[in-house]
């Protein structure tokens, strides 16, 4: 791209140089040499005229070989620079090509992780685009700039004094301005391939990364393994081998042990202390030596058997020893020393030696057994980089194939979960017929049972009606006892009742004549104790008279008691209408707490559309997933309704033979409620029987305990005088409190009609309220509706602007990398343009701004 763009920007320049060869002034100059001999007088304005366009015409070549010169260096500095960056990034994609290739597992040893690494470069890209950015917008900054210095040029004065020198610099000037779009044209296209660059360098970037972990996991897991099976084979061989030298060990030291001991038995006689503590002392010290250098009295496998025996190819050896021992004892004290000394040498020697060969043993079967195992890892090993080569080739799909795995094991959980169920629907249909196995046997019991309660029963029947014979004679004998008694009671209570009658009578003629003697009581003192006279002799009428009024008393105070109770009756109407008070304020709270928290709802149904939002998007996703799920999922469910078919058809059978078991239990049950009955109604028949016999002893008591009474209450008449009085008081006093409560009930129902009254008012404004928060929902739900589209509209406009801010944003990174390249050619180009005052002017300027535009952007990319 960049080498085309640079045949049209010298295309371009070619046409701008005949263009310019064109308008050249010696035209003008054969123009002016023709108008010569018109106008004498006008010849010496057109050579001052030529001379001002001669230099005009050469400071506008001198311009215009600069800006050629400049351009052309601007661009094959951008073209260079490009070209460089192109391979060094092609060349890093190659090493990491090579990386990926061959995969080095020291790189994770290092003091730096890869990962690391490609975190620290990833932020340097991340710079380099930030930098690209703050380039772009400089680039164009400074085009502006140009642009405006060749407007202000075709605008200024120095112009306007000529009129035939203004066509040919308007027409340099628009070259200049085409140049210049050229130029950014060329920069735009730069910019956007690095920037593509850039993005393909760190999508690699992101998927080596990725598939260096996924290698190092693999790698990880594959020696884990290797190594483990390598320990655990050399701790099972070590573990055997161990065993084996304990065994001989073992062996060996208690042979040599029996061969000492004997020796030493015989030797304390002839020798001396000081020879017991020295052969003690070599003991001690072969005990040691041995345990030192592995004193195992390692010998061949062949020769130790099973129980850690020598075999009986050794028991050959036992008759030299036997000779040395009868030798040993007619040795000399450093004879025998230097005897054992040559002997304990020659055993560190065959020790040693024997040492020797069981650890090249060892070291054999470890090359052996290793290089075993490193043949096997070999053959793996092409089958594990093309396990991994399928793994990297697969990267992009994982997760895909992730997604595709989860949606598998769901299922497969599913099905366990099927197969669970049907498992415990078999154990379940198992353990029913068992139970129905174990019914029947209990059905057969209970048929035998029934047999033997039938017998039962006929005996039992028998039996009642023996007893209901003999408990309708005894009613008899009862009903014919009360009536004489109900007869007798009612001739003695009608007796009574007469002479109450009577008593009653003779009580208010006194109560009358008694208030005409408290009116005239100094008269009547001789007729009042004629009239006690009177009064003694019917003391003897007026004890009947006491008892009524006791009766009669003892029902007023009955009468009083159940007034208390409607008095309890009525506190409990009133606590219960507090009740409901209290209830109508509650719902009252309540109805303000609902308010508030509909009003609640509103705000939070403002946060949740959004979320709901975000839900449709994921639901219409997923709509398709359960499409497919739902294909997998019917299939399920036909198994299942076959599986469910079966087991219907199984709990069928078990309910009927349930059935025929609840017949037989029914049955049973009610045989034994008969019987139960039966044996209820005779205990209740004897006990009504003993409550008649009972009672009519208690009566003949009463009788006597009666006729005892009235011998009291005859004595006790004197007394029951004053009483009369105190008694027609307080009857007065009860009566009094009787109407004030009948005044209070009165008002206690009308005030709980109120209550009731309010109570329906409340019941229909509670209705009412139900019947508002309906519309509200509604209202609320319309809303919600035209919220929501709302809100997608606004969803769509946001992404459409973020888009439009990402295309403008990589514009202005790859406009501010150009001018940067452009700020490093004109450096480069330096001392030839300060020859041009203006133009060192400009680029002054330019770095300064662009000097201003660094120190803005670096502490943001600290930041």
């Amino acid at each position: 791209m960049p080498n085309v763009d640079t045949r049209e920007l010298r295309s371009t320049l070619a046409i701008d140089d005949s263009m310019i060869t064109s308008c050249s002034p010696r035209s003008s100059e054969h123009d002016l040499d023709s108008d010569v001999d018109s106008a004498n007088m006008e010849n010496l304005l057109l050579e001052d005229l030529d001379l001002y366009m001669d230099d005009i015409n050469s400071r506008l070549i001198v311009s215009r070989m600069v800006g050629n010169s400049v351009i052309r260096g601007m661009v094959n500095a951008i073209a260079e620079d490009s070209a460089e960056t192109i391979s060094s990034k092609e060349a890093q994609i190659e090493e990491l090509n090579r990386r990926l290739q061959l995969y080095e597992p020291i790189a994770g040893l290092r003091g730096a992780s890869p990962s690391q690494v490609q975190f620290t470069r990833l932020g340097l890209r991340e710079d380099d685009d930030g930098m690209m950015g703050s380039l772009n917008i400089a680039a164009e900054k400074h085009l502006e700039v140009l642009k405006r210095e060749i407007e202000w040029m075709r605008s200024s004065d120095f112009l306007k004094g000529t009129q035939l020198g203004q066509g040919r610099s308007l027409e340099s000037l628009t070259q200049m301005d085409k140049n210049i779009d050229a130029l950014r044209e060329i920069m735009g296209i730069i910019f956007k391939n690095s920037s593509e660059m850039s993005s393909l360098l760190k999508e690699s970037l992101n998927e080596q990364q990725w598939q260096r972990e996924i290698q190092r996991e693999v790698d990880s897991a594959i020696v884990q393994n290797i190594m483990r099976e390598i320990r655990e084979g050399f701790e099972t061989k070590l573990c055997e081998q161990t065993s084996l030298f304990d065994a001989q060990n073992d062996y060996w030291l208690k042979k040599s042990m029996l061969s000492i001991e004997p020796e030493h038995h015989h030797h304390l006689p002839h020798g001396s202390q000081e020879s017991y503590e020295e052969w003690d002392n070599s003991k001690k010290k072969d005990h040691v030596s041995g345990k030192l250098y592995g004193y195992s009295a390692v010998t061949d496998s062949s020769r130790v058997g099973e129980n850690g025996v020598v075999s009986e190819e050794k028991s050959g050896n036992t008759a030299p020893e036997i000779a040395e021992s009868s030798l040993l004892l007619h040795m000399s004290k450093e004879e025998l020393i230097s005897h054992y000394k040559t002997e304990i040498s020659e055993m560190k020697r065959q020790l040693e030696s024997s040492i020797q060969e069981k650890t090249e043993e060892l070291f054999r079967w470890k090359r052996q057994f290793l290089k075993e195992r490193l043949e096997a890892l070999k053959k793996r090993l092409p089958d594990i980089s093309l396990r991994l080569d399928g793994v990297l080739l697969d990267a992009k799909n994982f997760y895909a194939v992730q997604d595709d795995h989860d949606k598998t094991f769901s299922f497969k959980q599913r099905i366990d979960a099927l197969l669970l169920e049907n498992k415990s629907l078999r154990d379940l249909l198992a353990s029913k017929s068992k139970e129905v196995d174990r019914l029947a046997s209990q059905v057969s019991e209970a048929a035998k049972r029934m047999t033997k309660y039938s017998s039962l029963e006929k005996t039992l029947l028998k039996k009642k009606r023996k007893l209901e014979w003999e408990i309708e004679d005894a009613e008899t004998e009862t009903f014919i006892r009360s009536q004489i008694d109900t007869c007798i009671l009612s001739e003695l209570i009608h007796d009574s009742e007469c002479r109450g009658e009577d008593a009653h009578t003779e009580t208010e003629i006194m109560e009358k004549f008694m208030a005409a003697v408290v009116s005239q009581k100094d008269k009547a003192l001789d007729l009042e104790v004629e009239k006690a006279e009177r009064l003694r002799q019917e003391v003897a009428s007026l004890s009947t008279l006491v008892n009524e009024r006791d009766i009669a008393f003892s029902s007023e105070v009955k009468k009083s008691e159940t007034l208390s109770k409607e008095l309890e009756k009525a506190e409990q109407l009133k606590k219960e209408v507090l009740l409901l008070s209290t209830l109508v304020r509650e719902k009252d709270i309540t109805l303000s707490l609902e308010v508030k928290r509909s009003e609640e709802l509103s705000q939070e149904l403002v946060s949740l559309r959004g979320f709901i939002e975000e839900k449709n998007m994921l639901i219409v996703d997923l709509e398709s997933k359960l499409r497919k799920q739902k294909q997998d999922l019917d299939q399920d469910s036909e198994e299942l309704s076959k599986l469910k078919a079966q087991v219907d058809e199984q709990e069928r059978s078990l309910w009927g033979y349930r059935a025929e078991s609840d017949l037989v239990k029914s049955r049973l049950d009610e045989a034994m409620k008969k019987i139960g009955q039966s044996d209820a109604e005779i205990f209740d028949l004897n006990q009504k029987l003993a409550l008649a016999s009972n009672n009519m002893r208690e009566a003949e008591k009463e009788k006597i305990m009666l006729y005892n009474i009235i011998q009291e209450k005859e004595n006790r008449l004197s007394s029951a005088t004053a009483r009369v009085d105190e008694q027609t008081q307080q009857m007065e006093s009860i009566v009094v409190f009787v109407r004030s409560c009948q005044d209070q009930l009165w008002n206690w129902k009308g005030s709980l009609e109120e209550l009731f009254s309010e109570c329906d008012e409340l019941s229909k404004l509670a209705s009412l309220f139900k019947r508002r928060e309906l519309q509200y929902k509604k209202e609320l739900e319309i809303r919600y509706r035209d919220l929501r589209k709302e809100i997608e509209i606004i969803v769509c406009n946001h992404e459409r602007a973020e888009n439009e801010v990402d295309r403008l944003g990589d514009e202005v990174d790859d406009l501010i990398s150009v001018l940067e390249k452009v700020c490093i050619a004109l450096d480069h180009y330096s001392p030839v343009l300060q020859h041009y005052t203006g133009v060192v002017e400009v680029l002054e300027m330019v770095k300064r701004k662009l000097k201003d535009v660094c120190r803005e952007t670096r502490p943001t990319a600290d930041e």
